[in-house]
């Protein structure tokens, strides 16, 4: 029968009573018996071994830290993901849901008048005092369609700030329109 050290685990070799790689009692007898002269059974004095430092093993790590790890980085490439999603695009964001009043515009340098109210709905879908259409966040940008092929300002994306614990809105616009230049910035109050 092959016995090996419980300290280290180091097989020993029959009738060692210390390991020979950590120092650490084998047997749980205090006396060595070896057979003498026609197979005679002869106490042997006992004789100190020299005292070595008995250093145990440590105890294997935890699988549950291992465990516990892999569920981390789990948890933090949903959250990147999530966060990539809303930034990059494809999807609406809640905070724009809700009926806007128009607070002030601001075209080319010069304010306009301000009035009417906007309603984005949480389908994608917006009504407006000057029609209807749908809307989206995409590439970090605002962009407002209408079914009016007409309509310059399709496919144009506006910055947008919250600000006000979300009850503010300004969407910006600044880039060539119909081969000209334009800036817009528009703030909206939510309702």
């Amino acid at each position: 029968m092959v016995k090996y050290c419980p300290g280290c685990g180091t097989k020993l070799k029959p009738g060692d009573i210390f390991c020979t790689s950590c120092g650490a009692k084998t047997e749980a007898e205090s006396t060595v018996e070896s057979k003498g002269w026609a197979g005679a059974t002869v106490p042997t004095s006992q004789t100190p071994i020299s005292q070595q430092t008995y250093h145990p093993m440590q105890p294997k790590k935890s699988k549950m830290k291992l465990i516990m790890a892999i569920i981390a980085i789990i948890v933090v490439i949903i959250v990147i993901a999530a966060v990539l999603f809303i930034v990059l695009g494809g999807g609406s964001d809640s905070r724009f849901v809700g009926t806007w009043t128009v607070e002030s515009i601001v075209g080319d340098g010069v304010s306009q008048p301000a009035s009417g109210t906007i309603t984005f709905s949480s389908d994608g879908k917006y009504v407006a005092s000057g029609g209807t259409g749908t809307w989206e966040i995409k590439n970090s940008k605002l962009y407002m369609n209408s079914p009016e092929e007409q309509n310059t300002l399709n496919d144009v994306g506006y910055t947008y700030e919250f600000s006000n614990s979300n009850s503010q809105l300004t969407l910006s616009f600044s880039g060539v329109v119909q081969g000209e230049y334009h800036t817009l910035v528009t703030v909206l109050i939510k309702t």
